[in-house]
């Protein structure tokens, strides 16, 4: 995690997991890149993400140092992530293609992006506790798609049991919070977790959002889903 501080640096990161969330505190938005890793292959710096912050010190180009003035039409605010691809070797009429995806969601403040999937971020971890028969859910999330947001309930082995009724509609440009905590119909019986699941307008899943132990409401536990690349 990096914090810009209007401080010129360059960071490099070998970043396994295949995405890079940056965060607009002041407009509750954040900008995400995923991209495939092969942890196989030799990359420049030795790192698939680097990251620039543009601000004031002094920094190296060229083998000459160079220093920025305080003036912020010469030293504008901004922060930069960069995907480097793994070293290709392209022989003549050959060529060579690294392909990444980006996303932008509205996240509702300035939130630590805790996990990442395909169909959106966690913001804060997906919570689900039974109590007195009631399943309660917390949690807060920016989506990628216009689409429509369920449950499905898994036993102790992974298999699915049932799938809720939509909870509701999700977009881009809202956040999908459970604050306070959202009551929905009970679990099945032998349900262990329960999973997130973002639908399109046919009904078909898109991804899976985060997932989380069912617990008593004495002990609460969560765990977002994610992924290693």
């Amino acid at each position: 995690r990096v914090h810009y501080q209007r401080r010129v640096g360059k960071i490099g990161m070998d970043c396994s997991a295949g995405w890079v969330a940056t965060v607009n505190g002041s407009a509750g938005r954040v900008f995400v890149q995923r991209f495939p890793y092969f942890p196989d292959r030799v990359y420049p710096d030795r790192s698939s993400v680097e990251i620039w912050l543009h601000g004031l010190g002094q920094f190296i180009v060229d083998g000459k140092m160079d220093e920025l003035d305080d003036d912020p039409l010469a030293c504008p605010y901004f922060i930069e992530t960069e995907l480097l691809s793994p070293l290709a070797t392209v022989k003549p009429g050959e060529s060579y293609t690294f392909r990444y995806d980006w996303y932008s969601a509205v996240i509702g403040g300035d939130y630590p992006v805790l996990d990442c999937t395909d169909v959106g971020v966690v913001c804060a971890p997906f919570v689900a506790r039974v109590d007195r028969g009631k399943l309660l859910l917390s949690g807060r999330f920016g989506v990628f798609h216009r689409a429509t947001v369920g449950l499905v309930f898994r036993d102790g082995n992974g298999k699915p049991l049932s799938r809720s009724k939509s909870l509701g509609p999700v977009t881009p440009s809202r956040p999908l919070v459970f604050s306070p905590e959202l009551e929905v119909a009970p679990p099945p019986k032998d349900a262990a977790t329960v999973e997130l699941v973002i639908y399109d307008k046919n009904g078909r899943a898109l991804g899976s959002l985060a997932r989380a132990d069912l617990q008593l409401a004495s002990v609460v536990t969560s765990m977002p889903i994610g992924r290693e690349r």
